[in-house]
């Protein structure tokens, strides 16, 4: 899940058989505190496509889909659903 506050991101994965992994950024953010959760398999499947390190992902809101787009690729831009959680 990513977890956006006032010029933070937080990144959380968890694992059954793993456990969990957490991780803080600083980010440019003004905006209302937002959690938004993907499958991670469907993020994987587009990340191992793209041929560069640098992606634009935007959404608008935790219920609405993102669109993930490789910075610099012409053909790689990728919309994903959000889960329930």
């Amino acid at each position: 899940s990513f977890g956006l506050s006032e010029g933070a991101l937080k990144i959380l994965a968890r694992n059954a058989e793993q456990g969990e992994i957490e991780d803080d950024l600083v980010v440019d953010y003004k905006g209302e505190d937002l959690v938004i959760s993907f499958n991670i398999k469907y993020l994987m499947d587009f990340l191992n496509v793209l041929s560069t390190s640098m992606l634009r992902f935007s959404f608008s809101d935790a219920n609405s889909s993102a669109h993930l787009v490789g910075v610099g690729e012409s053909n790689a831009a990728y919309v994903i659903m959000p889960m329930s959680i």
